[in-house]
Parts: structure tokens; sequence; C-alpha cells
């Protein structure tokens, strides 16, 4: 099974493998971006009954999130509700940018209030192990591998392995 690349936005790319939906985001997301993540989710749902979320976060581009933005995460989180199994959020950099997004991505995720399981992963590997460890993930969720996510959005090695 490959991943799929799916319509996007220059803000944010979208793609999936099976159930999972991956995004990109290298920039702080726009309602616009969080509309179309949620449509994708929707499609995913309706193909297979649930979805799941990879998200990739470039710490460079991630500036100021708006309360207009945190009120549509919210709203977005809560709209697919039960029918998702869980996301992972992976911030790609290192120091202290990384850490302060990774501590706001937390935040959000507990403001949120999400019905489903939420974790915020030191790497695309952590990920995807959290991922495949959800109840009901789909048996080929275990076959996507971190190469192939950071190859089919072309972050480097080096980026990669920094986070």
């Amino acid at each position: 099974m490959p991943i799929v690349k799916l319509p996007s936005r220059a803000t944010a790319q979208f793609a999936s493998f099976g159930s999972v939906l991956i995004s990109s985001f290298n920039a702080s997301p726009t309602v616009a971006d969080l509309e179309l993540l949620h449509h994708h989710q929707t499609a995913l749902v309706k193909l297979y009954g649930h979805v799941s979320g990879l998200s990739l976060v470039y710490c460079e581009g991630i500036g100021h999130i708006s309360e207009e933005i945190k009120r549509h995460t919210v709203e977005v989180t809560q709209a697919i509700g039960p029918r998702c199994l869980g996301t992972a959020t992976v911030v790609l950099g290192d120091g202290l940018t990384a850490a302060l997004v990774r501590t706001c991505l937390s935040g959000l995720c507990l403001l949120a209030n999400a019905p489903y399981d939420i974790t915020v992963a030191p790497t695309v590997e952590a990920a995807l192990e959290w991922l495949v460890a959800r109840p009901g993930q789909m048996i080929n969720t275990r076959r996507l591998k971190a190469e192939d996510v950071l190859r089919h959005f072309s972050v480097g090695v080096a980026v990669a392995k920094a986070a």
C-alpha cells in the first residue's frame, strides 16, 4: 500500500496510508488548513470507518497560534470524535524553539479535550510505534515506515533525526 498524496495547501500538505491521515505543516495552520484536514478525516472515516493522524510540524515555520485557530482546532477535534483512533504529532527540529513548539502543542492537545488519545512524539518512528498500538488500528498500518513518510514530504534526514 503506497502513501497517497491528497489535495493540499501551501502551508499544509496531506497524504494517506490506508486509514492514517498524514499531514505536514510548515507554518502555523490557517482555518482553511484545518477545514481541509477535517475534509480528509471525514473522507477516510467514510472509507475505513475510522481515521488516525500523523502530523509533522516544522518548528521554524510555526508562529503565534491565534485564538480563532485554537477554537477551530477544538471544533475539528470534537467533530471527528470517537471515529478517530488517535493522533501523533512530531515536531521536526531541535533546540529551544522545538522544545517550545512541543510544549505549546501539548497544551493545545489538552485544550482540545479530545475524545481520543493524542501524543506529541519525539520522532516519526516513536509516533508510528504509538499509532500502531492504538486499539482498532488496521494491521496494514504496521507497514508505514518513518523513512517513507519523511521521503514523501521531502524531509531531510538531518532535520528528521534532529527531532
